[in-house]
């Protein structure tokens, strides 16, 4: 995990809460005290580490969030077969997104539209084909992320829309009594 802020620690507990197998966590943050106080914080064996490369390296899966505006994840610090999202927009070097087996999106009209996000920079500049990019819908409806390799997922989309989405998904499970109750904070976390 690169990134102990607001969004970082979110994906934190939800990667914690939703893949009962992980044993551990990682974390680098440019602040250090913040990885720190995170690891603490994560319900399984977590740690902070010095630096981005040795929060990758040996990882099954990747997640950056941050606010960079450089590329500094490098396809060399990655396992074949591990699990890349991008949570910020810049963060993985464009070999890795160019070497991904599979590559997902949350919604590829929005991130069309946005021109600093990497996906895109590859797109407008005839780098990425289009058809290599699956939509997160093709990937619920398949199950899993089909194939070995390197996986990149970008779930850059529309806010309003996934607030819709899931506040309807909410109502159904409650009503039904379905999922597992996750606990964005128990008090706010700011920054």
């Amino acid at each position: 995990l690169i990134g102990a802020g607001v969004v970082g620690r979110a994906a934190g507990l939800a990667l914690c809460r939703a893949m009962k197998e992980l044993s551990e966590v990682k974390i680098y943050d440019l602040k250090g005290e913040k990885a720190e106080k995170l690891a603490k914080e994560l319900p399984i064996d977590a740690r902070s580490v010095e630096s981005a490369e040795d929060a990758v390296r040996g990882s099954d899966v990747i997640v950056t969030a941050t606010t960079s505006h450089s590329q500094f994840v490098k396809l060399d610090w990655l396992k074949k077969d591990c699990l890349c999202i991008e949570l910020g927009k810049n963060e993985f070097e464009d070999s890795v997104i160019l070497s991904s087996e599979v590559i997902v999106v949350d919604y590829w009209e929005q991130i069309k539209a946005r021109s600093w996000v990497s996906l895109t920079k590859l797109w407008r500049g005839g780098l990425l084909d289009e058809g290599r990019i699956k939509s997160i819908v093709d990937v619920v409806e398949e199950g899993r992320m089909k194939g070995g390799g390197l996986r990149f997922f970008s779930p850059i989309g529309m806010a309003c829309e996934d607030l819709i989405v899931a506040y309807r998904i909410y109502r159904v499970a409650k009503r039904d009594k379905l999922g597992t109750e996750l606990s964005l904070w128990e008090e706010p976390y700011w920054a």
